[in-house]
């Protein structure tokens, strides 16, 4: 039996060994005819997704105008009130009482879902992951292709495929979710097309999308991430052994970006603080970057090791409520807690092997997902 893939990157390069790339498309908007479609949005009572028609595909802008609904929400199957929007039907779904979690419930316990039991097969490429501020587990399967919706106790609520992100042929890399609650959703366009960003309204429409420029080189992985007090966006980039970050506005406009002449190596997440600093994990050089709102560099901490504040193939990057930055140390299976400084403070062991995306919630939760799970710590 072969060994298993050590890396995200030769993860994906495995499932996209046998894709031809087309030729670099030039820069601007648009050029590659992936135009977004009408999001025909389709949410799913808890648990199980129901295949319906979506009809004809609608062309639409590549940018629609902020506001401006470009599809509408399908009625869930045996739903007393036609044409309920997607966060609607989020309020009013109740815990199934038939759900069981594979781990015993419990203020000392840790849940786990998506994996092996009951949840089989529902995640199967988990890899960013944020927490709403009502809340909710927003989860992207790169391999499904889709964004999954999770209670905290780990009930699926809902699922949005590609089509109702409004880029059939794109699939989801990272999500954010903005102060209002709004969620963002890198989507990435990978062999044809560019890479796109989305938001999504409190009622399942997009108002917000653009084509990110492709005047960077791209790889099969990016991270994203949102500050909430402007909604700038952050994106990160990596090719072999180079990579950047970009900062954009909530129209698309390039507003700055740092390269491999700033120290980075591989970056693949990313996270902002309440002052708009910016926190990049490198999984090549093991170090975790800070840039300032402006994308002068500021510091790093981690760096090569297995104990202590030392980091071992980082990836997921959070911030909590008290400014302290929690990294995936997935080499190492933990979660490490710094301060904004970059000084060690603690970590939290895990049992799961690919360890990815991190968030926290609301309530104090810490909130982790490897290739085919979520895992919530109730406290860290």
């Amino acid at each position: 039996m072969a060994a298993a893939p050590t890396d995200e990157f030769e993860l994906q390069h495995i499932q996209h060994l046998n894709r031809d790339v087309p030729p670099t498309p030039g820069l601007g908007r648009g050029t590659n005819g992936a135009q977004p479609v009408a999001a025909s949005t389709n949410v799913y009572e808890d648990g199980e997704s129901f295949r319906m028609h979506l009809g004809p595909t609608l062309a639409v802008p590549s940018t629609p105008k902020p506001g401006v609904p470009v599809g509408g929400a399908q009625q869930v199957p045996g739903d007393p009130q036609p044409g309920l929007q997607p966060q609607r039907i989020l309020s009013k779904l109740l815990l199934n009482p038939m759900y069981q979690p594979n781990q015993p419930q419990g203020a000392s316990h840790v849940i786990t879902f998506g994996g092996d039991g009951p949840e089989v097969k529902k995640l199967q490429g988990a890899r960013g992951v944020a927490v709403s501020p009502d809340n909710k587990i927003w989860v992207v399967d790169e391999t499904k292709g889709n964004l999954q919706v999770y209670s905290m106790g780990g009930v699926r609520l809902c699922q949005f495929p590609p089509e109702a992100l409004g880029y059939p042929s794109k699939t989801p890399d990272d999500v954010s979710i903005g102060r209002d609650g709004h969620p963002w959703v890198l989507m990435n366009g990978l062999p044809s097309s560019l890479d796109s960003v989305v938001q999504i309204s409190t009622d399942g429409h997009i108002t917000t999308s653009f084509d990110l420029p492709d005047n960077v080189p791209r790889a099969m992985l990016r991270g994203m991430a949102l500050d909430s007090r402007n909604n700038h966006i952050y994106v990160t980039w990596a090719s072999g052994f180079t990579g950047g970050v970009q900062a954009f506005n909530s129209d698309g406009k390039l507003l700055w970006g740092v390269g491999p002449q700033e120290r980075l190596v591989r970056p693949m997440y990313a996270a902002v603080d309440k002052q708009g600093d910016i926190f990049v994990s490198d999984s090549r050089s093991d170090f975790i970057y800070r840039y300032d709102e402006t994308g002068q560099f500021v510091l790093k901490f981690g760096g090569p090791g297995l104990s202590g504040g030392q980091l071992n193939r980082p990836k997921g990057v959070c911030v909590d409520r008290s400014g302290r930055i929690m990294v995936v140390d997935s080499a190492n299976r933990r979660v490490v807690m710094y301060t904004g400084r970059g000084s060690y403070v603690s970590h939290i062991a895990l049992s799961t092997i690919y360890a990815r995306g991190v968030a926290v919630g609301t309530g104090g939760q810490l909130v982790v997902t490897n290739n085919t799970a979520v895992i919530v710590f109730p406290h860290y």
